[in-house]
């Protein structure tokens, strides 16, 4: 049997209010019994560019409308095995940026009315905290140096 690849594309979208940089997650419980919060991502479609899948897929998922596309940040690669199939995932993540911390309606598949839930903006230093991936922590991580560092003037203030 051989590996399936799936390809994926999220957004970590960073918001400034009163001075604090947040983030938006999700808080997911898989059925594998792991809980933990996550960024917005999900499967790229057919003649679907990288960019807009990552947007299409952080608005369906937590309703967020207005985002603007900063830069790609970083490929990640991991293996999973799901029904006795194994699957090599490639996410590609960028960082977005929006003016309104508003969310709308979401429109989430099957499966994740069944593992979301919960979507909130969280402050950059407690995402990093809650969050349950190292690789993404990694990246947020990068995310905070580089804010610190004055290299990501491009955050929209609210």
């Amino acid at each position: 049997m051989g590996v399936t690849l799936k390809k994926s594309a999220g957004c970590f979208v960073i918001s400034k209010k009163d001075d604090k940089y947040y983030l938006l997650l999700q808080r997911k419980d898989w059925n594998d019994g792991k809980i933990g919060w996550v960024p917005p991502k999900g499967g790229i479609e057919i003649d679907e560019s990288e960019e807009d899948a990552a947007k299409r897929e952080t608005s369906e998922e937590t309703g967020l409308k207005d985002m603007t596309i900063i830069k790609k940040l970083h490929k990640n690669n991991y293996e999973f095995e799901k029904d006795s199939e194994k699957f090599k995932k490639v996410v590609i993540w960028f960082l977005a940026t929006t003016q309104s911390m508003e969310l709308g309606q979401k429109e989430l598949t099957q499966h994740e009315v069944a593992t979301q839930k919960q979507v909130k903006w969280i402050e950059l230093n407690d995402a990093l905290n809650n969050m349950i991936f190292e690789d993404e922590k990694e990246i947020l991580k990068q995310i905070i140096i580089d804010l610190n560092n004055g290299k990501l003037t491009d955050i929209k203030k609210i």
